[in-house]
């Protein structure tokens, strides 16, 4: 499984900045609930390449993920990439 990150649904700052411009997750952090209303003016797309979104960590494969900038799986669309990373 390979993630896309973007700052699409972001204002394009820090945690702090994009929730001061509305962006608002879910209660535990792992679903968008609400993307940023405005964004800081020097604000650009720009997308991360395909990176792997599962690690290994003594020997076993653990999820990383950071929901906030999630744009995509490789091969899914954004909404059934968010109800993947939050189950």
């Amino acid at each position: 499984l390979r993630v896309v990150y973007s700052a699409r649904y972001s204002a394009g700052g820090p945690a702090w900045l994009d929730a001061e411009c509305g962006l608002r997750m879910n209660a535990t952090g792992t679903r968008l609930a609400r993307p940023a209303l405005r964004r800081k003016p020097t604000w650009e797309l720009g997308a991360s390449q395909p990176v792997p979104a599962a690690i290994d960590v003594h020997g076993r494969r653990a999820l990383q993920l950071s929901p906030k900038n999630l744009d995509h799986f490789v091969g899914y669309e954004h909404e059934a990439s968010q109800r993947i990373a939050h189950e």
